[in-house]
């Protein structure tokens, strides 16, 4: 899906990973086939780059040849998908971004003229500005993302969500056409049925566009209540296979074949390979760039290469995060009663996984790194904030990670639309995104809104338990009141018997990761790179100890992308 956009001719480490469509005026102009890589043409030839997927307006040539920023921003409020377009002008280019800023685009003016593109490494080569910038390192150590607009390098940026920017010889332009602002009943009780309606109707249209013509589809299907859901609106005459990735038949497997059996489906397991997450770690920190956690390239190499024979792959991803509470912190959540929604509370940020930032922008706690590091990072994250509350102020704190979404460290969907099939993630699209940032907390609090939208379509399966033991078609105090002993049986079971693997994207044996060691994966170059840097980043006695403390493994795995060079060649 990968696309770059050049002043001058990149080098030829760079150029060779792309296929050259176009030179016009000293603009080059090349991409990388797959499935979610489109080429829009006419008569005259090529008129944009589709990153992603699209339908509507903006797919026609005729609505997008020559037309300002503001027509083509009201093209793309009528059109939907996954996105970023590159128009190439004469001496420019024009990118429209979806409302979500769901696939990243970098941009930079250097020394070797502009560039753009989707891979932030070649964009930094293309204009050298490859110098890395140690506040954007230290944030991504800490938050496992880099704050927009920054990126890993020093003077490249991403270009806005939601908007439609020229970037030529002189600064960026933009024109923003939608921003996620909040709806003054936003906090207020809601008609959750209504909006579960509305979910329903845009992910079953957004389903039944993507697979039109394609006669083979395979859904990611893990038998949660996401994959359910997605795969019950499917219609039953097409050929789609649920298909889960494991390293054994575990109790994920069989709770997902035998649900995907209540929908009328048989499950297809894909083994993954032994030491998978480990393998071409270079490889996949270059694939999907340094600021996204690469122990998310799940559609990676060999375990990709099995779903080539369909046309068309669709995920659950992001259902959690926009359509239920994952990334609230204004909820009650406990364990024998139904999650309640607090007052609102704009600052508190929910945290990664192994932050080391702390849980609120008021809080600096970045121990081991560099003091005027760490808060120069915490002033970005302040910024962006700032100019969040302005847009959402109950909300910030809930939005803080979610706009742009490239913020996420979702590396599983990057990985994903550099396959050579289609990947269709409908819950982020450009219309389920912008119902999301008008829908009630309310209607999110206790999956309201999402079982009103699902737990029909799913019949059966509704009743059958997922690994938490939730039961999808339940809420309130009778779901948790089910799910609480369904937990508990399974903990019994689990200490009667030898486990026979986790639930979850890893492996237990590479759960922890805890003897990875960079010189096992970077060559002599790399490793070097890789302790410069860190050395930079971080404190005397930090520095010495190597994170030897079991609290900072993720952010030890993060550290392998400090060994990554760009590359570039004469």
């Amino acid at each position: 899906m990968d696309f770059l956009i050049a002043q001058s001719e990149p080098y030829d480490a760079v150029r060779a990973l792309y296929e050259p469509l176009w030179t016009e005026k000293e603009v080059w102009v090349g991409s990388v086939p797959s499935g979610n890589r489109e080429v829009i043409e006419d008569a005259t030839g090529p008129v944009a780059v589709i990153a992603g997927s699209i339908s509507g307006a903006l797919a026609d040539a005729e609505n997008i040849r020559r037309v300002s920023r503001e027509e083509l921003g009201r093209h793309t409020k009528d059109s939907d998908g996954s996105f970023a377009v590159a128009l190439p002008k004469d001496q420019s280019v024009t990118v429209v971004t979806d409302a979500g800023g769901s696939i990243p685009v970098f941009y930079g003016h250097g020394p070797r003229g502009w560039a753009v593109g989707t891979r932030v490494h070649d964009v930094a080569v293309s204009t050298g500005l490859d110098t890395v910038d140690r506040v954007s390192a230290v944030d991504f150590l800490m938050n496992a993302s880099v704050c927009y607009p920054y990126s890993w390098y020093e003077d490249v940026r991403m270009v806005p969500p939601g908007s439609v920017c020229t970037v030529g010889r002189e600064e960026m332009t933009c024109h923003t056409y939608w921003v996620p602002e909040e709806p003054a009943d936003l906090y207020k009780d809601c008609d959750y049925h209504s909006w579960g309606r509305r979910l329903r109707a845009r992910t079953k249209e957004i389903l039944h566009s993507a697979i039109a013509g394609a006669e083979r589809g395979r859904v990611l299907f893990s038998g949660g209540t996401d994959s359910r859901a997605v795969l019950s609106l499917m219609p039953a005459e097409f050929k789609c296979i649920p298909t889960t990735v494991l390293s054994s038949k575990n109790r994920e497997y069989r709770l997902a074949k035998r649900s995907a059996r209540l929908l009328g489906r048989e499950l297809e397991l894909i083994q993954r390979p032994e030491n998978y997450y480990r393998s071409a770690i270079p490889y996949r920190i270059d694939r999907i760039g340094p600021g996204f956690d690469f122990r998310h390239t799940h559609l990676f190499g060999p375990v990709a290469d099995q779903f080539e024979d369909a046309d068309v792959v669709v995920g659950g991803y992001l259902a959690d995060t926009l359509f239920k509470s994952h990334y609230m912190s204004n909820v009650a959540r406990r364990n024998t009663r139904p999650d309640s929604l607090l007052d609102p509370c704009p600052d508190e940020v929910k945290p990664p996984p192994g932050d080391v930032g702390g849980s609120t922008l008021s809080k600096i706690g970045g121990a081991p790194f560099k003091d005027d590091l760490v808060a120069a990072a915490q002033k970005r994250r302040c910024e962006h904030h700032r100019h969040l509350k302005e847009l959402r102020p109950r909300t910030a704190g809930n939005w803080h990670r979610l706009w742009p979404l490239s913020t996420l460290a979702y590396g599983s969907y990057l990985s994903g639309l550099r396959m050579q099939t289609k990947m269709v993630e409908p819950f982020l699209f450009h219309g389920n995104y912008q119902l999301a940032a008008r829908m009630p907390d309310a209607a999110r609090v206790d999956r309201r809104a999402f079982r009103a939208a699902f737990a029909d379509d799913m019949g059966a399966a509704g009743w059958w338990p997922t690994d938490s033991g939730r039961i999808p078609r339940l809420g309130g105090y009778l779901g948790n009141a089910v799910r609480v002993p369904i937990r508990g049986t399974q903990r019994l079971l689990d200490a009667l018997r030898a486990s026979d693997g986790e639930q979850g994207s890893w492996p237990p044996f590479q759960w922890g990761w805890h003897n990875v060691q960079v010189d096992e994966h970077f060559p002599e170059e790399g490793t070097g790179l890789y302790q410069q840097r860190l050395n930079e980043l971080m404190t005397e006695e930090a520095a010495r100890e190597q994170f030897s403390d079991d609290d900072f493994i993720p952010v030890r795995l993060r550290a392998l992308t400090l060994a990554f060079g760009a590359e570039k060649s004469q």
